[in-house]
C-alpha cells in the first residue's frame, strides 16, 4: 500500500512537472457538471441542438458557469500576462471576448455530438488589455465508475496573433494570391481574401469551384494567356515566370488589366505540380502607357519635331521624336548616340551667334520658361539649308537653376521662299500700285516714305508734299492723332500684324472727312514698315450713317418689344427675337433646326398648316387669330398671332407677331368662375346688389335683391324715390339724407334700416355704396349692395338684454371676469378682477390681454382663439401682473361669445396662489423621498453585491477545492468509495446552491444581457425548481436599460413570482412586457386563491419594498385580486423609446 501510495505520489509530481513546464499554455478543466448537464439533454432525444441552442442564449452562459478551470501551467499565465497562476484563476473568465461565445457554443455541439476533440480560432484578452489571435484546442476526457462520470478537459492555446497580422497584409494589398493544381483536375487550394477588391468574386466561390479562375479571363487573351503559359512551363521550364499583360472580366462585368507572376513547384509524393501566383491589378498603369504611347505616335506623325536639350555646350540632344529624320536627315538613334553633331553645330554658322544670344538672354529671367527666337537656319546631312521656327520651354530645378530645354522645331522654309518672292514681285506692284483707285502708303519711322497719286489726291497734295511731312498725324485730325499712333505701334512692335479701321481725315484745305485704312506689317529697304490702302469713305459713311439709324429703329423695336416677331421661310424658322423665344423657350439655334408646325398644339397644326399654304398662294385669309403653342418644356401657352407675307433676303417669307395671352385666358377663366361663386355667393348670404344711374335716376336691382324684398326678378321701381318708399316710416329722411351726401361724394353709404316687403314684414336690411365718378371728376353712378341683417338684429337684441342681466350677476361674483375683443383689447371686467389686479376698471380698459398676462404673445392669444373655436371653450393656468409688479397665479376658464357681429372672449378667473404653494410643498417632499428611496435602493444592492462576492470567493472556493481533493481521494483510495461519491455529490449540491444564492444577490445575467433575458432566465430556474409552469410573453422589439432601472424592475419580477409560488396555490403564471406610449408595462398574473385586498396589511414589506423600488424611477404599481380569481400585479414606467 505504502509502495503504491509512493509510486502514485512519484507519477503524479511527474504529470505535474510535465504540465508546468510545457512550452504550450494549457489549462485543466472540469467538464463533469457540464458533461452530466448533456447527457440528461441527450436523453430528451433533441434532433438539432444547434438551433435549440440558438433558441435559448441563456443556456450557453449558463453552461460556461458549469465549467471550473482545476489548472493552468507557467505558459498560460505568460501568454495572458498574469501576475500569477492564482490570479489568473481568479479571473479567467475576463480573458475571453464577446466573440467566444459563439466559439464555445459551437464547442457545445460539439461535445453534444460525440467529439472528444474540439480546435477553433479565438480571440482572448490579456491583463494589460492587449487582445490577441489564438488557435484554441480542446481535448474532453470521461472516465466513468459506478457512482458517477468524471469529466475533464485539456485546453491548449496557440498564438496566431503574428499570423494573423500576416494575412491582414496580403489581404489588404492590390495583389492577389492563387494557389492551384491542374491535375487530376484544375482547382484553387488558396485565395487571398483582398480577391473581391479585384474580381469581385469571394474567395469562397473559387474554392467551393463556383467560379475557375480561367473562366474570369477576357474571351480574347484567353487563348493568349493560356499558350503564354505553355511556353513558359513546358518549353522554357521555368520555375517563375510573368506573363504579358492580360484582360479580366470582373464580377459586375468591368474589364481589368492584369500581371501576372507565377511559380511552380513539383510535389515529391504524388508527383503533382502547385502552382503559386501574384496576380496585381495594372489598369491605370496599363491605360497611361496606352496614353503616352498614343502621344508619342502624334508626335512622330506631326510635321513638329520635338527635342530635349541638355544645358551643356553644344546642347546635346537628350531625347528626339522619330520623325527628326524628315527634317534634319539624321534618325533619332544617330542623336541619341552622338554620332549626328551637337545641335549647335547644325545651326547656319550666320544664324547660329544671334540664337545662342538670344537664348542666353531668355535663361537669365528666372521667370521666364518659354520662349520663340528669331527662326534661323540649319544644315541638314545632306547639306541642304532650311528654314526653321523654334519654340522653346525652359527645364528648372528647386533651386531655379536649368536643367533642359524641351523644343519643338517647324520647317518654315517653303513659307520664308514665298516672302522672298514676295520681295521680288514688289516693283512689278509698285507699278500697279501708282495707277490704283485707292490710295496706297508706306509708313516708316512715323513719315510717309511712299505713297501713290491716288494718295495725295485724296488728300490734296502733290505726292512729294506729303512725303515731306514730319509726320504721319499731319494727315490725320487732332481728335484721331492718338488713335492712329496708337494703332501704329501695334504693327511695328508686332502685337499685330494687320489692322483695319477708320479715322477722321485732315485734307491740306483743313477739311475734315472720313478715311478707311487697312495696313499691315512688312518691310521696306529691310526695315520694318507697314504698308496699307486708303479709301475716303465720307459719302459711304453718310449712307451708312442713315442705314444704322433705320436699322436700330428697327432691330430696337424688334428685340425690345414684348411681341415675339419670327420670319418663316417654307416651313422653317429663319428668324426669331428675344420676346417670341422667351415665350417658346427655345433659342434661334434651336428652332433653326425645326419646323414652325413642330410646337403648334396638335389641336392647331392642321388649320394653321391650311392657312400658311393660302397665304402662300396669294389666297385671302384672316390675319389674326388665336392658338395654342407648346414651349421647349411641354407646357400649353395661348398666343395673339398676326401674320403677313414679305420678302425676306430676296426670298418669299411669313412674318408673324404674337402676344402671350395665357395668363389673360386664365383671367377671363378665373373671372367667369368669380361671377359664378358671386351669384351662388349672393343667394348664400341673401345679398344683393343694385345699379343708381344719377344721371337718368333709373335704377337696376339684383335677382337677390328681389327676393329680399319680395318681388319678382326685373320689376324695378324706375327710380331711387319709388325705391326709398319701401323703407319703414320711421326710416326715410335718414336714407334719403345719406343717399344725397353720398351721390354728391361727401360721406360714405353705409347704414343699417328698416324695409317693408310686400307682404308688409318689417325686415332690418344693411345697405353700403360706392360712388363711381366719370372722367372729369364728376359722379356718375353708386353701386350698392344689400343684405338681410333682421336676425342678427333680433339676436343683437337678446343679447343686449341676457349682457345686462350678466353686468348684475358678475357684479356680485368672487371670481374675476374679462371680455376681451379678438385682437386682445380688454373691453370690460367685473370689480373683483380689478381688486386682484390692483387697477382700476378704466385703466384695465385701455390694455390688452398681453399687458397684463407674462404667458402670452399676440400669437399666442391667437393660438388661444383658434384652440376655443375648435373645442367651444378652454380652461387653462397663467400668471398675471399686478400693478404693484407681483405675479398673481391665475385659474382661467374662457369660451367665445357674439354681440352686436363682433366676437368676444368671455374669461372667468380664480387666483390660486395658495393652491400653488401647497403644490410646490408636496413636489418638495415627494423629492426628498424619491431620493430617499433611492438611497436606500442602492446601500441594499450593494449589501447584496457584497454577499455575493464574499460567498463566491469564500464558501464557493471552499466547496470547489473540497471537491477537488475528493476527486485525488477516490483515485488513490479504493476504501469507503460509495461514502466519497455521496460527499461529492452532496458538495457539488452545495456548489450548485452557492451559484444559484449568488445569481439571486447579484443576477449576472442582467448587468450582461439585459432585462428581457435575465426573466427569462428567471422562469427558466423556477421552472425547474417549482411545480408551477410558468410562461413569458414578450410584446417588446427592442429594449435597452440603464442597470439602475432593470435592476429594480427585476427584483419586483422576482419578489411577484416568489409570493405566486408561496401563496397563490396556482398551477399557472405568465409574465408579460410590452410599450403603450412611453411607458414600459410589466404584468405577472396567476389564477390561485386570490385575496381580498382589504386584508392585505399595512405594513406588508413585500409591498412596501415594491412600491419603494418604483419610487425612483416615477412608476406605478397596481394590485387587482378577487377571491378565486387570480392575482394580477401591473408595473407601469415611463423610459426613453428609439
Amino acid at each position: 500500500m505504502s509502495k503504491m501510495k509512493n509510486d502514485f505520489t512519484n507519477s503524479q509530481s511527474l504529470y505535474k512537472y510535465s504540465f508546468e513546464s510545457s512550452p504550450t499554455p494549457t489549462w485543466i478543466e472540469d467538464f463533469s457538471e457540464l458533461y452530466d448537464f448533456l447527457q440528461k439533454l441527450k436523453k430528451r432525444k433533441i434532433k438539432n441542438f444547434q438551433k435549440y441552442l440558438d433558441k435559448r442564449p441563456s443556456m450557453v452562459i449558463e453552461c460556461t458557469k458549469m465549467i471550473v478551470v482545476v489548472d493552468v501551467n507557467k505558459a498560460a499565465v505568460k501568454l495572458h500576462k498574469a501576475k500569477d497562476k492564482k490570479r489568473l484563476l481568479a479571473f479567467i473568465d475576463d480573458a475571453f471576448t464577446g466573440k467566444s461565445y459563439e466559439i464555445f457554443k459551437k464547442e457545445l455541439v460539439a461535445i453534444y455530438n460525440g467529439k472528444k476533440f474540439y480546435e477553433a480560432e479565438a480571440e482572448i484578452k490579456t491583463f494589460d488589455g492587449e487582445i490577441i489571435d489564438v488557435i484554441i484546442r480542446c481535448t474532453l476526457q470521461i472516465r466513468k465508475n459506478k457512482i458517477h462520470t468524471n469529466a475533464s478537459a485539456i485546453v491548449t492555446l496557440e498564438n496566431i496573433t503574428r499570423l494573423k497580422k500576416y494575412q491582414n497584409i496580403i489581404n489588404e494589398s492590390t495583389a492577389v494570391t492563387f494557389s492551384w493544381v491542374t491535375e487530376p483536375s484544375t482547382r484553387e487550394l488558396f485565395v487571398s481574401d483582398n480577391v473581391k477588391n479585384v474580381f469581385g468574386y469571394s474567395a469562397d466561390e473559387f474554392l467551393s469551384g463556383k467560379i475557375r479562375y480561367l473562366d474570369i479571363v477576357h474571351p480574347d487573351d484567353r487563348k493568349r494567356a493560356k499558350a503564354e503559359a505553355k511556353y513558359h512551363r513546358f518549353i522554357k521550364k521555368e520555375t517563375s515566370y510573368t506573363q504579358n499583360p492580360y484582360r479580366i472580366i470582373t464580377k459586375d462585368k468591368k474589364i481589368k488589366w492584369v500581371e501576372d507572376r507565377t511559380s511552380q513547384q513539383k510535389s515529391l509524393s504524388d508527383g503533382f505540380v502547385t502552382y503559386k501566383g501574384i496576380i496585381i491589378d495594372i489598369t491605370e498603369r496599363y491605360l497611361a502607357n496606352e496614353r503616352s504611347r498614343k502621344a508619342e505616335q502624334i508626335i512622330n506623325t506631326s510635321p513638329a519635331v520635338a527635342f530635349i536639350w541638355k544645358n551643356e555646350k553644344g546642347w546635346p540632344v537628350e531625347f528626339v521624336s522619330e520623325n527628326v529624320k524628315n527634317l534634319f536627315g539624321y534618325s533619332a538613334e544617330e542623336f541619341l548616340t552622338g554620332k549626328a553633331p551637337c545641335y549647335d553645330d547644325l545651326i547656319h554658322p550666320e544664324d547660329s551667334k544671334r540664337e545662342k544670344k538670344e537664348a542666353a538672354n531668355f535663361s537669365k529671367d528666372k521667370s521666364v520658361n518659354y520662349f520663340e527666337p528669331t527662326p534661323y537656319r540649319i544644315i541638314t546631312k545632306s547639306g541642304e539649308i532650311k528654314y526653321v521656327e523654334d519654340r522653346t520651354n525652359i527645364i528648372r530645378d528647386d533651386k531655379g537653376n536649368i536643367t533642359s530645354f524641351q523644343g519643338l522645331i517647324l520647317d518654315i522654309t517653303k513659307r520664308i521662299n514665298t516672302q522672298n518672292k514676295l520681295r521680288n514681285e514688289e516693283i512689278k506692284f509698285r507699278n500697279l500700285v501708282d495707277k490704283s483707285l485707292v490710295g496706297v502708303y508706306i509708313i516708316q519711322n512715323g513719315k510717309f516714305p511712299y505713297v501713290n497719286p491716288k494718295m495725295a489726291q485724296i488728300y490734296g497734295y502733290k505726292q512729294n508734299e506729303i512725303i515731306s511731312l514730319k509726320s504721319v498725324k499731319d494727315l490725320v485730325a487732332p481728335n484721331d492723332r492718338k488713335l492712329v499712333s496708337d494703332n501704329i505701334k501695334k504693327r511695328i512692335s508686332g502685337k499685330t500684324n494687320s489692322i483695319n479701321y477708320s479715322f477722321k481725315g485732315l485734307k491740306k484745305d483743313g477739311t475734315i472727312f472720313d478715311v478707311e485704312v487697312f495696313g499691315s506689317i512688312s518691310s521696306y529697304n529691310d526695315k520694318p514698315a507697314i504698308i496699307g490702302t486708303l479709301l475716303d469713305i465720307t459719302d459711304r459713311k453718310k449712307a451708312q450713317q442713315l442705314l444704322e439709324e433705320s436699322e436700330e429703329k428697327y432691330r430696337s423695336l424688334t428685340e425690345n418689344t414684348k411681341s415675339g416677331i419670327i420670319i418663316v421661310r417654307g416651313e422653317r424658322f429663319v428668324y426669331v427675337n428675344p420676346a417670341f423665344e422667351q415665350i417658346a423657350g427655345y433659342k434661334l439655334e434651336d428652332l433653326t433646326n425645326m419646323k414652325f408646325w413642330d410646337i403648334v398644339h396638335s389641336e392647331y397644326k392642321e388649320i394653321m398648316k391650311r392657312r400658311a399654304f393660302a397665304r402662300r398662294v396669294g389666297k385671302k385669309v384672316i390675319n389674326r387669330y388665336e392658338f395654342k403653342l407648346i414651349t421647349k418644356k411641354g407646357k400649353e401657352i395661348w398666343i395673339d398671332y398676326s401674320a403677313t407675307k414679305i420678302n425676306y433676303m430676296g426670298k418669299p417669307a411669313i412674318l408673324g407677331t404674337g402676344f402671350d395671352i395665357t395668363k389673360l385666358k386664365e383671367t377671363e377663366k378665373k373671372l367667369q368662375e368669380s361671377l359664378n361663386r358671386l351669384d351662388k355667393a349672393q343667394h348664400i348670404a341673401s345679398m344683393g346688389f343694385l345699379d343708381w344711374d344719377l344721371k337718368s335716376n333709373s335704377i337696376f336691382w339684383s335677382n337677390e335683391i328681389c327676393k329680399v324684398f319680395g318681388a319678382k326678378h326685373g320689376e324695378n321701381l324706375q327710380t331711387i324715390e319709388n325705391t326709398v318708399n319701401l323703407a319703414h316710416p320711421d326710416d326715410r329722411d335718414y336714407i334719403q339724407k345719406n343717399l344725397e351726401l353720398a351721390s354728391q361724394g361727401k360721406k360714405d353709404y353705409n347704414i343699417d334700416h328698416r324695409m317693408i316687403t310686400k307682404d308688409n314684414k318689417t325686415i332690418w336690411v344693411h345697405a353700403q355704396g360706392e360712388l363711381i365718378k366719370d372722367k372729369n371728376g364728376k359722379p356718375k353712378y353708386l353701386l350698392g349692395t344689400v343684405v338681410d341683417i333682421t336676425k342678427r338684429k333680433l339676436a343683437e337684441k337678446k343679447l343686449i338684454e341676457q349682457y345686462q342681466k350678466n353686468e348684475k350677476i358678475l357684479s356680485t361674483t368672487l371670481d374675476g371676469f374679462i371680455l376681451a375683443d379678438t385682437k386682445g383689447n380688454i373691453v370690460d371686467v367685473n370689480n373683483p378682477y380689478c381688486e386682484m389686479m390692483g387697477y382700476t376698471k378704466e385703466e384695465l380698459l385701455t390694455k390688452k390681454i398681453m399687458d397684463v398676462d407674462s404667458f402670452h404673445s399676440p400669437d399666442d392669444f391667437k393660438e388661444r382663439i383658434k384652440r376655443i373655436n375648435e373645442l367651444g371653450h378652454d380652461r387653462f393656468e397663467t400668471i398675471h401682473i399686478e400693478k404693484s409688479g407681483e405675479k398673481v397665479n391665475l385659474d382661467v376658464s374662457t369660451s367665445l361669445m357674439e354681440f352686436e357681429g363682433a366676437t368676444y372672449v368671455a374669461a372667468f378667473v380664480r387666483d390660486i396662489r395658495e393652491r400653488k404653494k401647497y403644490e410646490t410643498e408636496i413636489l418638495n417632499r415627494e423629492r426628498v423621498l424619491r431620493n430617499l428611496a433611492t438611497h436606500l435602493q442602492s446601500i441594499r444592492e450593494e449589501e447584496r453585491k457584497l454577499l455575493a462576492r464574499d460567498i463566491h470567493d469564500e464558501l464557493g472556493q471552499i466547496l470547489t477545492a473540497a471537491k477537488i481533493d475528493l476527486r485525488l481521494l477516490e483515485k488513490t483510495s479504493t476504501e469507503n468509495t460509495k461514502e466519497i461519491g455521496a460527499i461529492a455529490l452532496l458538495i457539488q449540491d452545495g456548489i450548485n446552491a452557492t451559484r444559484g444564492l449568488v445569481n439571486q444577490l447579484r443576477p449576472e445575467l442582467l448587468q450582461e444581457l439585459g432585462l428581457i433575458e435575465a426573466v427569462k432566465d428567471l422562469i427558466s430556474k423556477l421552472k425547474m425548481i417549482t411545480k408551477v409552469n410558468i410562461s413569458f410573453r414578450n410584446e417588446v422589439k427592442s429594449l435597452k436599460l440603464n442597470f439602475n432601472i432593470s435592476l429594480p424592475l427585476y427584483r419586483i419580477i422576482q419578489e411577484s413570482l416568489n409570493n405566486v409560488i408561496k401563496h397563490s396555490k396556482s398551477k399557472t403564471a405568465n409574465v408579460s412586457f410590452k410599450i403603450k406610449g412611453n411607458n414600459l408595462i410589466i404584468k405577472i398574473k396567476d389564477f390561485g386563491i386570490g385575496f381580498d385586498r382589504k386584508e392585505i396589511k399595512t405594513g406588508s414589506f413585500g409591498l412596501l419594498g415594491m412600491r419603494e423600488r418604483l419610487i425612483p424611477l416615477n412608476g406605478k404599481l397596481n394590485i387587482e385580486s378577487k377571491r378565486g380569481k387570480g392575482t394580477t400585479v401591473t408595473v407601469s414606467v415611463p423610459i426613453e423609446i428609439d
